[in-house]
């Protein structure tokens, strides 16, 4: 879309009351409406191969690989090094085990304990002296080996492992009860078993004797009917804000990321420029090939009307059809600043769209056609946000107003008809054979066609918006004044280049004739003298007099007519 035309379009448009309505609004809005459905539903499809979850991996994302059958990784340098670190095994559990910060954690626990002030953070009863203790990774140490975002953010998983917050004291037989389950999974487990738990327990105490054995697995269970759920959620809840803030700031700070953010957006930005200026010369194109081969085409029905049918002159109309071409494309290389300008607001949309797109994916997973929208809604906001607070061409507040939303509008229907095309590939009509693949394409642009024209008369016509384009035309803003002073240096040009066209010497010399009489009117002249003074300049300037001959003879005659020029 062009914003001169959607900003110009049926400022002095009244139908043909004799005229079918909807294609007299096609007619009036056809370039705006061309545009819009080419670059939406034509090129958009030939240059963009939007995925799902966008161009760049984030640390949303590729955790959701193997979880989301659709998620994959964008970058193979990325998925080589997943794939690089290989299986958790036990090797990796005792290294994690063997960590310095691991070492000092124990010391600091064991000191603790020692002294009588250790708590047991997922029972919060202090921990006997003699009580046997274990360091438990809150986030299972295997969940941190395979997490997706731990390896696209390059952090080590010891050092991530033995983070203190990540390290809590509990009693040995809870922490080798919960192996690698994570804290939400382990409460599960538990209360799954609670009744089984609990008779077991009971049966238990109801021993005279018990073996050691059987007061192990006492204890265990006793201990296990302890927990504190909300301090486990709680405990799970700070090591993993910790851990997730750890791996966001270190992987969405690194070059890395921003290479890849970059380089998408620059891609983005270059394709949808493209895709702009490209679709700019196709209309244009096909605006001068409609009005090439109309002639045939209202002559075509002439004669059907008139029942007679002669031979369709198919020369003709290929030649019309190439001509059209020729006359397109040359128009449209002519108005390179119109191509230029497409070119910088189609690069300038398309990086704004990359880059709110993989924000988006850092927090959520965008889909293919969410992608699409956020391109076609910025392809519409960065040539609104250009009227509204640039104004290059200096429009009253008003009428500023009314190209703004003109905009939004056009935007607003090509999101509908990108919607309703999306969600008919997914509906019985895109299975149709033959026609199914182009049923959803076709239907989307009858409905941003239909919506374009809708709207964009209806902020021409509407009576509300008319009197509040007239309202807000009447303030006084700098843009009158700078149009004011434009439209004064238009009538300096246009009278500058009148002025080139004159002959300095004729005029020289018409003005010394001028000099002349005036001196001589301004003496005591008789009527016999003034007349022969103004005949004397009416010689020398060349005037045609409208008599011929002697006036009183040419007006003593009736049937003669005096006629000022």
């Amino acid at each position: 879309m062009t914003m001169d035309y959607a900003t110009a379009a049926a400022t002095s448009y009244l139908p043909d009351s004799n005229e079918d309505i909807f294609q007299s609004l096609i007619s009036q809005y056809r370039q705006i409406v061309l545009q819009s459905i080419v670059t939406s539903f034509g090129l958009d499809a030939l240059f963009f191969d939007d995925q799902y979850g966008g161009d760049v991996d984030t640390v949303h994302n590729v955790r959701q690989i193997g979880v989301d059958s659709k998620m994959r990784y964008k970058s193979a340098d990325n998925q080589r090094a997943y794939e690089a670190q290989g299986q958790y095994s036990k090797g990796v559990s005792t290294e994690l085990h063997q960590t310095e910060a691991y070492i000092a954690r124990n010391r600091e626990i064991s000191a603790a304990k020692k002294d009588g002030r250790l708590v047991d953070a997922y029972t919060g009863k202090t921990v006997a002296r003699n009580a046997d203790v274990d360091l438990d990774h809150v986030i299972s140490a295997k969940e941190i080996h395979g997490d997706r975002g731990r390896v696209l953010a390059g952090m080590s998983a010891s050092d991530l492992a033995s983070r203190a917050d990540n390290l809590q004291p509990t009693d040995r037989s809870l922490n080798r009860s919960m192996k690698d389950k994570s804290i939400s999974e382990y409460i599960s487990w538990l209360d799954e078993r609670q009744i089984e738990r609990r008779e077991r327990i009971r049966k238990l105490r109801d021993l005279p004797t018990r073996t050691g054995k059987q007061e192990s697995e006492l204890h265990k269970l006793e201990t296990q009917e302890q927990v504190d759920r909300e301090a486990m959620r709680e405990a799970d809840r700070k090591a993993r804000s910790s851990y997730d803030s750890a791996i966001n700031s270190t992987y969405y700070t690194s070059r890395q990321f921003w290479g890849s953010t970059a380089k998408a957006a620059a891609k983005s930005s270059g394709l949808m420029a493209l895709r702009q200026a490209l679709g700019l010369m196709f209309v244009e194109v096909w605006l001068c090939v409609e009005d090439e081969i109309a002639p045939f085409v209202r002559d075509d029905s002439d004669r059907l009307g008139n029942g007679r049918r002669e031979e369709f002159d198919l020369s003709g109309m290929l030649k019309a059809v190439g001509n059209g071409l020729t006359k397109g494309m040359r128009k449209a290389l002519a108005d390179y600043g119109k191509i230029l300008k497409q070119l910088g607001q189609g690069a300038v949309a398309g990086a704004l769209s990359s880059l709110t797109t993989t924000l988006a994916n850092a927090f959520f997973t965008t889909s293919a056609n969410a992608v699409t929208l956020i391109r076609q809604a910025y392809a519409s906001l960065v040539q609104a946000g250009e009227v509204l607070f640039i104004n290059p061409n200096c429009y009253a507040a008003g009428e500023r107003l009314r190209a703004f939303c003109k905009i939004i509008a056009t935007g607003a229907s090509v999101v509908a008809g990108t919607l309703v095309s999306q969600a008919l590939l997914s509906s019985p009509l895109s299975k149709i054979p033959g026609v199914g693949d182009s049923m959803p394409s076709i239907c989307g642009s009858i409905v941003t066609g239909i919506m374009s024209v809708t709207l964009l008369l209806f902020f021409d016509r509407s009576r509300i918006m008319n009197r509040l384009v007239c309202s807000l035309d009447q303030l006084h803003t700098i843009d009158a004044e700078v149009a004011a002073l434009r439209a004064w240096a238009d009538g300096f040009e246009r009278y500058a280049a009148q002025l080139e066209g004159i002959d300095y010497d004729e005029l020289a010399r018409e003005m010394s004739v001028y000099d002349s009489l005036m001196a001589k009117l301004d003496g005591s002249l008789s009527g016999e003298e003034l007349t022969e003074a103004l005949m004397a300049a009416s010689d020398s300037l060349g005037f045609s007099l409208p008599w011929v001959g002697s006036f009183d003879e040419f007006m003593s005659n009736k049937d003669n007519t005096l006629v000022f020029g």
